[in-house]
């Protein structure tokens, strides 16, 4: 049975918490999904200062990359891609801030396009070897997250 969009969407989501979670953080799900998907923070409970992060989550089965300047206007904003989120132990997280997105699509010309110029959106439901290099940087794994956050700030 193949899964639909909103599956993949969930499955990618929980694969994330589950990741924030084993770094130690906390998670919440906003009521409305006005462009946050999660909000990752601290507590204050281990003596960190209470800090919390916006998540845009964009899951794929394969490998895809998405954005939209809506994002633009949420301040600290993480967009986190979950590459392959049906099978997780196949599962990869790449996490950037708006402006790093851009500049990978800046790097690749994307944004001279039409789709960018007009409609406000870049989508590329295949990436290729090139766009995956520029993506490289921002892989996050289970122990990399804090760092990743922290860096938003």
């Amino acid at each position: 049975m193949a899964l639909d969009k909103d599956q993949i969407g969930t499955i990618g989501k929980h694969l994330l918490i589950t990741n924030l979670f084993a770094a130690g953080f906390e998670v919440a799900e906003p009521i409305l999904d006005r462009g946050i998907d999660l909000i990752a923070f601290h507590d204050g409970k281990s003596g960190e200062r209470f800090d919390a992060w916006p998540i845009q989550v964009k899951s794929s089965s394969g490998k895809s990359f998405v954005l939209d300047k809506k994002y633009k206007k949420l301040p600290r904003l993480v967009i986190v891609y979950v590459w392959n989120a049906t099978i997780p132990e196949k599962a990869e997280f790449f996490a950037v801030t708006y402006g790093e997105a851009l500049e990978v699509l800046k790097k690749r010309k994307h944004t001279k396009r039409s789709s960018w110029k007009e409609g406000g959106r870049w989508v590329a439901t295949k990436v290729g070897t090139k766009l995956e290099t520029l993506l490289e940087p921002y892989k996050v794994t289970a122990e990399g997250w804090k760092r990743k956050l922290l860096a938003v700030r």
